[in-house]
This record gives C-alpha cells, structure tokens and sequence, in this order.
C-alpha cells in the first residue's frame, strides 16, 4: 500500500509539472508575440520615416532646385544604405542608383525649369524608385 500510495503521489508530482511547464511554454510564446507585433509596427514607421525624406518633393510643377535636392538626397541615401537604394528615372536616364549617373541626372536638371515628380513604392511600402519628368507648361 505504500509503495502505492508514493506511487500516486509522483505521478501527481510529475502530472503538476508537465502542467506548470505547458503553462511556461504558453507565457513565452505569448510575449513571443506581443515583441513581433511591436517590431512589425517600428518597421512601418522607419518605413513612413524613410519615405517622408522623399515625399516631401513628390507633386506637379516643382523647381528645379528641388528636384536637384531631391536628387542629392536620393544619391545620399545610395551611399549610405547600400540595401535601400532609391533609382531614378529621367529621360533616356532609366533606373539609375550609381552616385555618377544622379551627378549626371542632376545636372541636366534646369534650376528655373519646372519638373513632375513621382514616387513608386515596392512590396512593403518603402520607396523604391523615382521618376522625374518635364511639367507641360515649362516656359
């Protein structure tokens, strides 16, 4: 009877701590989650972050004095974030991301001409390119 009765009492003692570690297991998938979701939602901030620095020059009729600062930026980014580079595209210059070609983009860009600019985004919403063409009713 004895034996029996420890008998019991370990299984209860190992049933009680497959229990406590299932409940373990439970809690650290939850935070798991709950650090995924706050990392998902930095990710689209830094995204609307990263964009913004280019937005701010999308639109019809803009100088050309911003579309060269906007090129500068486009070229500065290039250099410093080698995963997120930004191309251009205008004229016969298609899709240009090299620090040279911008150099050239820019400077065919007239300071009192006025330009459209338009931004396209790739699959998670960052920037990803940039075309830039002539207003119609440049003078």
């Amino acid at each position: 009877m004895e034996n029996a009765s420890k008998a019991l009492i370990i299984a209860g003692a190992i049933l009680i701590s497959i229990i406590l570690i299932s409940i373990g297991i439970i809690v650290v998938q939850s935070a798991g989650e709950v650090t995924d979701r706050a990392s998902t939602s930095m990710d689209q901030q830094a995204i609307t972050i990263f964009n913004q620095q280019f937005k701010d020059y999308e639109g019809d009729a803009q100088r050309g004095t911003n579309v060269k600062t906007l090129i500068g930026i486009v070229s500065g980014n290039n250099t410093s974030n080698p995963n997120d580079l930004v191309s251009v595209t205008y004229g016969t210059n298609a899709d240009k991301t090299a620090v040279a070609d911008l150099d050239v983009i820019r400077q065919s860009i007239k300071n009192s001409s006025r330009y459209d600019i338009k931004c396209t985004t790739g699959a998670q919403g960052q920037i990803t390119g940039i075309t830039i063409t002539d207003h119609a009713n440049t003078p």
